[in-house]
C-alpha cells in the first residue's frame, strides 16, 4: 500500500500501473477517472477495468480493448454502455471475426461463444430484464453442442487455463 500522497501522484502511479495493473486498485479518486492512467493498466491488464471510474468504465474505446482481451470483463462495463445496443453489436461482430485458431485452441473457442453469450444478453433483454429468443437459443445450443466438448476435452487431459 501506498501513502494518499503517492496514491495521487500521477506519475507514480502511471509507473505503477505499467509494470502492476493492480496498483490501479490503490489509486486516488481522481487518478481512476484520468484515462491515460486506466488506458495503460487496461493495456497492461484488461481486468484493471473494474477498478476504472464509472466514467471510463463507459468509454466505448477503452471497453472494447479490455473486451478485446478477454470477453467476460464485459461485466465491467458502465450500465449505460452495457444498453448500448451498436456498441454490444460491435462486440459480437469482433468476437464472430476473432479467430479461433490463436493458439487458444478449443479454450479459445469457448471462450469466444461466452463472451459473444454475454453481449448477446445485454442484446437480448426487453426492458422488463426478461430474455428474448436469441440469448436463450444460444444458452441452449452452448449447453447442448459446447458444454459437452468441453467437458470432454477436460476429461481427456487436455483442458486447463483461461477461457478469455
Amino acid at each position: 500500500y501506498a501513502s494518499v500522497q503517492l496514491q495521487g501522484d500521477r506519475g507514480v502511479v502511471l509507473e505503477a500501473v505499467a509494470q502492476n495493473a493492480d496498483a490501479l486498485k490503490h489509486a486516488s479518486e481522481q487518478l481512476r477517472a484520468d484515462r491515460d492512467v486506466v488506458l495503460r493498466a487496461v493495456q497492461q491488464k484488461g481486468d484493471a477495468l473494474k477498478h476504472a471510474s464509472e466514467q471510463l468504465r463507459g468509454d466505448r474505446d477503452l471497453v472494447l480493448g479490455a473486451v478485446k482481451e478477454n470477453s467476460s470483463l464485459l461485466k465491467f462495463a458502465s450500465e449505460q454502455l452495457q444498453g448500448d445496443r451498436e456498441f454490444m453489436l460491435e462486440v459480437v461482430e469482433y468476437l464472430i471475426r476473432r479467430t479461433p485458431d490463436d493458439g487458444s485452441g478449443y479454450v479459445g473457442y469457448v471462450g469466444t461463444v461466452k463472451g459473444m453469450l454475454a453481449a448477446c444478453k445485454f442484446l437480448s433483454l426487453d426492458k422488463k430484464g426478461n430474455k428474448l429468443d436469441l440469448a436463450a437459443r444460444l444458452e441452449e445450443w452452448h449447453e447442448r453442442e459446447a458444454a459437452p466438448k468441453r467437458k470432454k476435452q477436460k476429461t481427456e487431459g487436455g483442458g486447463s487455463g483461461g477461457e478469455g
